[in-house]
């Protein structure tokens, strides 16, 4: 475990450092005693580089972005959760024209612990299989209780606010979603017929949501105006024009 440890840690500092580190956590377990010849004080030690460990591999690999999705619009439960109780809106993106190496499935039977076994052979072996397993343990496992959200993931090298590399292709509004939201976005999308709008709504004789595309031009004859006041100040504080920038003298003489 100190030789994994020890790999951990020269990803952020020196030879000397990493060891001096390792020295340390000896040295808390031999508080009560030696760890090379009493059992209590060596499982201390273990628990010791454990913590470590995954202190290490969480300041790794917690630093990358992980942008969430779902392969389904239908989720009751998600539109609850995620969209203010249907009055939001579920943005659908379209992953088949361009390369997306990081995207995958989360896996909801996966164990939720790093093999130590695994961290092993990638950190001292440079097996990849092995870094594959403890990454994906990492970034794609979740427990089964969340299976109904078949949530998709696309990690990126680092976190934050940040463009997405997807073209939108449809967007569904909830069956609770205002007027007013729907029109405007339909305004903001100024007649982009690449992306579909649906209004989503439950089936009169089960629970089971549908979806049918909405009137663009309808919605945008509700979109939001600018209040008259605010266009004729415009005018009052528009540049005057270059024609009659310059004064003109009544008194010259045409010819």
């Amino acid at each position: 475990m100190e030789k994994t440890l020890y790999r951990l840690l020269r990803a952020r500092m020196s030879k000397e450092d990493a060891w001096k580190e390792i020295d340390y956590n000896r040295y808390m377990s031999t508080e009560y005693g030696d760890y090379r010849t009493e059992p209590e004080v060596d499982e201390s030690l273990k628990r010791n580089v454990a913590y470590q460990i995954e202190r290490e591999i969480n300041r790794q690999l917690g630093v990358q972005g992980v942008l969430s999705f779902s392969q389904t619009w239908r989720s009751g439960l998600m539109w609850s959760h995620y969209a203010d109780e249907h009055r939001g809106f579920c943005i659908e993106y379209d992953t088949t024209d361009m390369a997306h190496p990081n995207l995958a499935p989360v896996s909801y039977r996966a164990p939720r612990a790093i093999k130590a076994s695994d961290l092993y052979a990638w950190k001292l072996e440079k097996d990849d299989a092995a870094k594959k397993r403890v990454l994906d343990t990492y970034y794609y496992s979740k427990s089964p209780e969340w299976q109904y959200e078949k949530e998709w993931r696309d990690i990126t090298p680092d976190h934050g606010l940040k463009g997405v590399e997807y073209r939108m292709s449809a967007i569904h509004f909830g069956m609770r979603c205002d007027r007013s939201v729907m029109s405007s976005i339909v305004k903001l999308l100024d007649n982009n017929d690449d992306i579909d709008l649906y209004a989503v709504y439950p089936r009169k004789t089960t629970f089971r949501l549908t979806r049918e595309l909405v009137d663009r031009d309808e919605l945008a004859a509700l979109a939001i105006r600018e209040p008259g006041f605010l266009m004729f100040r415009k005018f009052d504080e528009a540049e005057p024009s270059p024609i009659l920038a310059e004064p003109v003298n009544d008194d010259s003489d045409p010819t």
